[in-house]
């Protein structure tokens, strides 16, 4: 980590350390419990990334013709903003940029949430995209089981929480 990455690190702990002390109990119980995903997906990514790059180094991943190695697709940097508009989002996937309404995105996030593995995440929120948003998966490239996909499924684990109550 860099000098600049890790001094607003720093800045971000303290300010949470700060706001600590004006939670209820069960608002850091919550906290608690978001933390507690954020780092299990974390570890759950890493592995991830460990096997994909053993598989693709992997003998049985060289091409019929032996003219090298087929590698996975690397992912394009994919992740939600905030629309100008309330109540809307920005998807953006690469380069392609599409609107949602929070119904929709929140819609994926428990897809995301409930799947139990990451293929299963990523074959329902799929599945989704095709009976409601084609056009998302037109403009964006959105493959059933690419690396954008992973990608989806790890934002919308990581960077949005269902709050129950």
């Amino acid at each position: 980590m860099g000098r600049k990455e890790n001094g607003r690190r720093e800045r971000l702990i303290e300010e949470i350390d700060g706001l600590l002390g004006e939670l209820s109990e069960e608002n850091l119980s919550f906290l608690l419990r978001q933390a507690a995903v954020l780092v299990h997906n974390k570890k759950v990514d890493e592995l991830n990334e460990r096997m994909a790059l053993a598989e693709a180094e992997s003998p049985e991943a060289a091409s019929p013709n032996g003219e090298g190695k087929n590698r996975p697709k690397r992912a394009h940097r994919v992740f939600f903003d905030r629309a100008g508009k309330r109540g809307h989002l920005f998807l953006q996937v690469g380069n392609a940029r599409s609107i949602m309404d929070e119904a929709e995105v929140m819609a994926l996030v428990r897809i995301a949430a409930k799947a139990p593995t990451q293929r299963a995440a990523a074959d329902r929120l799929y599945r989704w995209f095709e009976a409601n948003r084609d056009d998302i998966l037109m403009e964006s490239g959105l493959e059933k089981e690419g690396a954008d996909m992973k990608a989806l499924c790890r934002c919308l684990k990581n960077d949005f929480a269902i709050r129950e109550g």
